[in-house]
């Protein structure tokens, strides 16, 4: 039976993730929970091996808009600009 196994370097960071069938003992078959920046396994169990300050420098980036956001904020701009217009017009400046 395959199984989804996880290759841990010596201070237990992940290197590799594999679907095969392995019996080595540098593989990990505990599943990786999500949400995890730097996963390590520490113990028995997965762990988040990312120090504050790198934590931090991930949370804190800069986020790059997705293609329906930036389309939002295309068609918001259109609806402005429209809405100044007919306010124009109906104070009578056009």
């Amino acid at each position: 039976m395959k199984k989804t196994v996880y290759e841990i370097n010596e201070q237990g960071f992940l290197i590799e993730l594999y679907v095969e069938e392995v019996n080595d003992t540098k593989y990990i078959t505990v599943d990786l929970p999500d949400g995890l920046f730097k996963p390590r396994f520490v113990n028995g169990e997965w762990v988040e091996g990312a120090t504050k300050e790198e934590l931090d420098s991930i949370v804190n980036s800069p986020k790059i808009p997705s293609e329906m956001d930036r389309l939002r904020l295309e068609i918001a701009r259109g609806n402005a600009e429209m809405f100044e217009t007919m306010l124009a017009i109906f104070k009578g400046g056009i």
